[in-house]
């Protein structure tokens, strides 16, 4: 096997109760991950799509579906006939979506009839960007908790987790007005959108989450319901609302139906319909699976928030699969392949399954550890066997690895099956190369800028101007913070670009980071070259701290410079040796050391 990493998870997850967690992915940067912090964490080249998913907070999205509604209703009727309730709820958005992010996300209320726009910006400035909402306006008869204050609540509640992060591409949240009377805040926002230019890669409309189908399967509680009958085919919709089943299923409950919108009869009925409408394809309509046996609280003066009909663990559960989609769409890395990894543990007779959405064909490899007897298989979304290995376990084996390719693109299965007499416990890491925006080319090869960029170094200081942009630093000054050390040693170096570190000694020896610049020493290593001699000591006694020197002898006194260093004398200091001298026929043996006499033993015939 490969990696080494494997057979310590196991021993690790001996300790454990097996409980199933996803890890988070920390793939190598294009040089080396930054190791300094800023106040919204950077998102580049890691997966914190559980992270995402375990922030987002029922309380808190509750709290929003109640606030947004205790004001009575809604209505609109015409851009200047609105009820107070309405009004009210746009200024409490435009404030909200403020305070949730501390003032990084961007607002403005768009259309004469005021749909409030809220812009998270991305720090790649480029590429597409993408898109959660629901309507704020309700019906004259009632609050509209569920329609629609779970879009709207589902919004705010992925701002406030969504900003506590720095992402490379711009995230918008939408709250369209007057929805009830035709979709027509969301068709100008649409219109608005074109004229700017704006670039959807997906756009996730929620709209009523709150009624569940008490006879639907526990993985149909949701519909995701996708656009597939377009051109651009697979990637641009099913591949997400594949996604995000396997974003509730790998991370949360498995409540997620991909349903394609012909199967639908309600898909020209909400907001998606107008960006549609705008020749935006890449639109998703996630919906309850309750609606048509909901025939008492929709539309209603019932449709309130505390409403013990509806439920908000699925609701909940909805808002944070569509943001680990997001999240895990963001981690993609130039030159990197995607990697999932997750561990957890299987009893006696059981097995435990995850979702793996293939965007392209593709050579996939599996790495398992175990610590028992098991067997994993692979299958596609025909549910046929692409691969399996069951000897795992057996014979003392604990890690295999698993090569393998896939040819469609879809939602594969990997099972991991317990087939001793022992509970198992487990690691996977798999690695895969996809195709998000489906152009034919890994997204490893581009990601979501223009790859003729990343030859660009405006100030020369060897780090691309694309890096410079998602490390933070200035592409046209050579030290962002000033404190003589360019900003590509440093990235490459694990010091920090945006803060003076000059005076640092990270490996304790006794060169600061900029002494080891100066000198081109590595500021991790108290031994550059290993050649057994400390930097600091060669640089003070005139050697070379990046050639392996130790076996010459520049003042040629027969002591090698590590000698020197051992016996703590000056390398290019001439010292008498050790020397054995007869005198007068009579045994008499002097020692020399340093041109001086230390002492005499004479021997007696």
């Amino acid at each position: 096997m490969k990696r080494t990493w494997a057979l310590a998870l196991v021993l690790g997850l001996l300790l454990t109760t097996g409980a199933q967690t996803q890890q988070r992915t920390l793939a190598k940067d294009l040089i080396l991950s930054p190791t300094f912090h800023r106040a919204a964490e950077r998102v580049y080249g890691v997966d914190i799509s559980g992270e995402v998913h375990s922030e987002v907070s029922q309380d808190s999205y509750r709290w929003f579906v109640k606030k947004l509604t205790e004001n009575g209703s809604r209505w609109i009727s015409s851009p200047t006939a609105y009820s107070s309730a309405n009004e009210k709820a746009r200024e409490w958005l435009m404030s909200q979506l403020t305070n949730l992010s501390n003032g990084r996300i961007e607002t403005e209320i768009i259309g004469e009839y005021k749909s409030v726009v809220g812009r998270l910006p991305g720090y790649l400035n480029t590429g597409p960007a993408l898109m959660v909402g629901g309507h704020y306006d309700s019906v004259p008869a009632g609050p509209g908790a569920n329609d629609d204050g779970t879009g709207v609540a589902a919004a705010l509640e992925l701002a406030r987790v969504m900003s506590q992060y720095d992402w490379p591409l711009d995230i918008y949240f939408g709250f369209w007005n007057a929805e009830e009377i035709g979709l027509l805040g969301s068709r100008e926002v649409a219109q608005e959108f074109q004229s700017r230019g704006v670039d959807i890669l997906i756009y996730y409309n929620i709209d009523m989450l709150l009624v569940v189908d008490s006879g639907a399967p526990s993985d149909e509680l949701v519909l995701i319901v996708y656009n597939h009958d377009v051109e651009g085919g697979y990637h641009v919709t099913q591949f997400w609302a594949d996604l995000t089943k396997m974003m509730s299923h790998n991370l949360g409950e498995g409540i997620i139906k991909p349903v394609p919108y012909l199967d639908f009869p309600l898909w020209p009925n909400s907001d998606h319909a107008s960006f549609l409408t705008e020749d935006y394809e890449r639109v998703l309509f996630a919906f309850e699976s309750g609606f048509f046996t909901d025939d008492t609280d929709y539309h209603q003066p019932t449709d309130v928030w505390n409403n013990t009909a509806y439920n908000y663990e699925v609701a909940t559960e909805t808002v944070a699969s569509i943001g680990a989609s997001m999240a895990f769409a963001m981690s993609q890395q130039y030159g990197e392949k995607t990697v999932v990894e997750y561990t957890g543990s299987v009893s006696v007779g059981d097995s435990e399954e995850y979702y793996l959405v293939m965007s392209m064909p593709t050579s996939i490899e599996i790495d398992v550890a175990v610590n028992n007897e098991a067997a994993i298989s692979l299958l596609d979304p025909d549910d046929l066997l692409v691969v399996s290995n069951s000897e795992l376990g057996t014979a003392g084996i604990l890690e295999a690895t698993v090569d393998t390719s896939v040819s469609r693109m879809g939602l594969h299965r990997l099972i991991v099956d317990n087939t001793g007499n022992f509970e198992v416990a487990y690691t996977l890491r798999i690695e895969y190369n996809s195709d998000i925006d489906g152009n034919d080319v890994s997204d490893s090869e581009h990601l979501w800028f223009d790859t003729a960029t990343m030859a660009l170094d405006s100030d020369s200081d060897s780090l691309h101007d694309i890096l410079e942009i998602i490390y933070g630093t200035d592409k046209n000054d050579p030290d962002t913070d000033e404190d003589t050390m360019t900003d590509g040693w440093e990235i490459e170096n694990g010091l920090n670009p945006l803060s003076d570190d000059s005076s640092l000694d990270p490996d304790d020896d006794m060169l600061s980071n900029l002494q080891e610049f100066l000198q081109g020493t590595d500021p991790n290593l108290n031994d550059t070259d290993s050649d057994s001699m400390p930097d600091n000591w060669e640089v003070q006694n005139g050697l070379d701290p990046l050639s392996d020197d130790s076996s010459l002898d520049p003042d040629g006194d027969t002591m090698t410079n590590l000698q020197e260093y051992l016996s703590g004398t000056d390398p290019h200091e001439y010292n008498v040796p050790f020397t054995l001298v007869a005198l007068g026929g009579v045994g008499v043996a002097a020692v020399l050391i340093t041109g001086g006499l230390v002492f005499i033993w004479r021997r007696s015939r």
